[in-house]
């Protein structure tokens, strides 16, 4: 399932190989439609199997759509390394003509996209917005409890938005920074944002900013991804 951005969808073994395969049932017409968070979503989905594919030899990341996606999905799918099949397992479509771009550098159009359609330009603004999401988000799992699948695609949805608007907000206050596609220990989605450190330019300084809206969306405004933006710098 698409939105299952922590979750590898099925392991199986072939010869010489460990086969991560995650899945995508949408048709290209909802691809598009979800935007820059479509592009996202499939970069988790494949960072985080990679990731455990690290551990065997020969891992491959299988990709696997329901029909053939958009040719710039198709294009972050090949630019993340990860084989594309359609239709079923073992239908391969080769990635020889796709134009692969730095993965690092489509994780930050992205995130860039999701924030600016946000309006969000101050801190004050963010802590109101985060409330607001944290209403909408409960108040939308209370109404599809029996539909985990529509509960995981807007939790994932809201968790990477906020995250969004307040790499947007750090890096109005930090030099060079930006996304990664990085998985550190204890992260769970393979996004880290990092910049240069206010107080030792020669050094990088990483900011866990989806791990606190993931705790946000937990725990509550004691984890306030506003606490965060303040007190960078």
């Amino acid at each position: 399932m698409f939105c299952n951005l922590d979750k590898i969808d099925k392991v199986a073994t072939a010869p010489g190989e460990k086969l991560m395969i995650q899945t995508d049932h949408r048709e290209p017409a909802e691809i598009i439609a979800h935007g820059a968070m479509a592009h996202l979503f499939a970069l988790a989905k494949i960072g985080g199997a990679a990731e455990y594919g690290r551990t065997f030899p020969g891992s491959v990341v299988v990709y696997l759509c329901q029909d053939e996606p958009p040719d710039a999905f198709r294009q972050t799918i090949a630019s993340a390394e990860a084989e594309l099949h359609v239709g079923s397992f073992g239908n391969r479509v080769d990635a020889d003509d796709v134009e692969k771009l730095d993965v690092d550098a489509i994780i930050n159009r992205a995130m860039t996209e999701v924030a600016e359609l946000s309006g969000i330009e101050t801190c004050a603004q963010l802590a109101i917005y985060e409330t607001s999401l944290a209403k909408e988000l409960a108040a939308h799992r209370a109404d599809f409890e029996d539909e985990p699948d529509v509960t995981q695609l807007q939790y994932w949805t809201s968790v990477l938005e906020l995250a969004a608007i307040a790499g947007k907000l750090v890096g109005a206050k930090a030099r060079n920074g930006r996304w990664r596609m990085m998985r550190l220990e204890h992260q769970v989605l393979p996004f880290l944002y990092t910049a240069d450190d206010p107080r030792d330019p020669t050094k990088v300084r990483a900011s866990f900013i989806v791990e606190k809206a993931i705790k946000f969306f937990e725990t509550g405004p004691v984890e306030s991804v506003e606490f965060l933006v303040r007190a960078y710098g």
